[in-house]
């Protein structure tokens, strides 16, 4: 995590920084380190993006998309 701390202040990034264990990445098949996933309540995939930015109204965008509730069982 020293590492990861020393990075993120040398270069003054603000954003949240995270580690996780290889076999999670495995699992959801990440293959570098700038791909971006958004995974549902139920552990679902449900956006996957490369490297590439996006628009602050894409991000919001997509934790709307996420946060949202269930619609209804009918």
């Amino acid at each position: 995590m020293e590492a990861i701390a020393s990075f993120k202040q040398t270069n003054a990034y603000t954003f949240t920084f995270g580690t996780t264990h290889p076999s999670t990445l495995q699992r959801y098949e990440i293959a570098s380190q700038a791909t971006k996933i958004g995974i549902d309540k139920k552990g679902l995939i449900v956006f996957r993006e490369g490297y590439g930015l996006l628009s602050e109204t894409e991000w919001l965008n997509l934790f709307d998309m996420l946060t949202a509730p269930e619609p209804p069982l009918d």
